[in-house]
């Protein structure tokens, strides 16, 4: 079975300059379901899709408040 990386939160992942761990945590989502949507063995729900939707909104409309929702990232 061939799987393809999954642009939508790849490209997410690299806008916010998120790990794995912290793109689940900023999603609300185990890392196993996260890794799963990546390298595109199963499909995100509508829900999850719009949560996304959302959170672009918030992010180009407020900035400050969306980076109240990102993992705290510790180096």
């Amino acid at each position: 079975m061939t799987t393809t990386s999954n642009p939508l939160f790849t490209g997410l992942m690299a806008r916010l300059d998120l790990n794995e761990t912290q793109a689940a945590d900023y999603l609300g989502v185990p890392i196993f379901t996260l890794r799963k949507w990546v390298n595109g063995t199963r499909t995100p729900s509508a829900s999850v899709i719009r949560l996304l939707d959302v959170l672009g909104m918030v992010e180009a409309m407020n900035p400050a408040l969306h980076d109240s929702f990102l993992p705290n990232r510790k180096s």
